[in-house]
């Protein structure tokens, strides 16, 4: 069946075009957004510091989208051989892009206990479901894993895959940092060079530890961050126990 026979919205459900239907799909053009700036960090053990990229999260940025299109690719992919080493058969269904036809795709789900093992990817022309329901077409581990590598490669750069609850992206690892501010893309050009210019050094691991008068006291780490930001002068050094400190935050 070739691409232009039919749109997949004018196909009965379960029916799926083959592989060779992907290969036929341009890939889409990136996104010409980027999140610019970075973020300051700090650990939550120490007192480092450290300038890092922003990670917005953004399907439409040049930057992340691609990352995060990769990352739902691997995640499913990596769902994909669970079921299989766990001996659930796969299959993949298209149903038409309209809310009616998911909310029916969905109680066939439910009702053949699956309703948290799928991922769906949404076309402009439909949906490609890929689940362990005895719904659509049956196919084989390596089918499944090149077919859905090949449709999210083909999908647009915005929010169009999601998953049953049983395929949820894991959450993100604690992590040891906090942020502390964000820098726009002039100031966080020039982080190195304030910091050069305050006698702050600059480690091989890219952190830093600024002065311990002005990390404890409230006041003074504020001005040290508009100070990274460009926003005004670095604070004074040796004030710490000079003279008491007003509460930054009054209650």
């Amino acid at each position: 069946m070739s691409p232009a026979a039919a749109p997949m919205s004018q196909k009965p459900l379960g029916l799926f075009p083959p592989k060779d239907f992907w290969d036929s799909l341009p890939p889409p053009p990136l996104p010409t957004y980027v999140c610019d700036g970075g973020l300051v960090v700090r650990s939550k053990v120490t007192d480092k510091h450290r300038k890092v990229p922003r990670e917005c999260d953004c399907w439409h940025c040049r930057v992340h989208g691609p990352r995060l299109k990769q990352q739902w690719a691997d995640h499913l992919d990596e769902m994909l051989c669970q079921a299989d080493e766990d001996g659930l058969s796969l299959f993949l269904a298209s149903i038409p892009p309209t809310p009616c036809a998911w909310a029916a795709f969905r109680r066939l789900l439910a009702r053949h206990g699956a309703s948290g093992r799928y991922g769906r990817l949404r076309f402009d022309e439909g949906c490609l479901v890929v689940t362990t329901a005895p719904v659509g077409r049956p196919v084989s581990l390596d089918e499944a894993r090149a077919v859905l590598a090949r449709a999210v490669a083909a999908l647009p750069f915005d929010r169009r895959i999601s998953s049953g609850r049983a395929w949820k992206l894991p959450p993100k690892p604690p992590s040891e940092w906090e942020v502390v501010d964000e820098l726009t893309e002039e100031a966080a050009a020039q982080v190195e060079d304030r910091l050069a210019a305050v006698g702050i050094v600059v480690e091989d691991d890219g952190t830093w530890i600024p002065p311990a008068e002005w990390v404890e006291d409230s006041w003074l780490y504020i001005d040290f961050l508009k100070y990274l930001r460009g926003e005004g002068p670095p604070p004074p050094r040796n004030t710490l126990g000079a003279c008491p400190s007003p509460d930054p935050w009054p209650r």
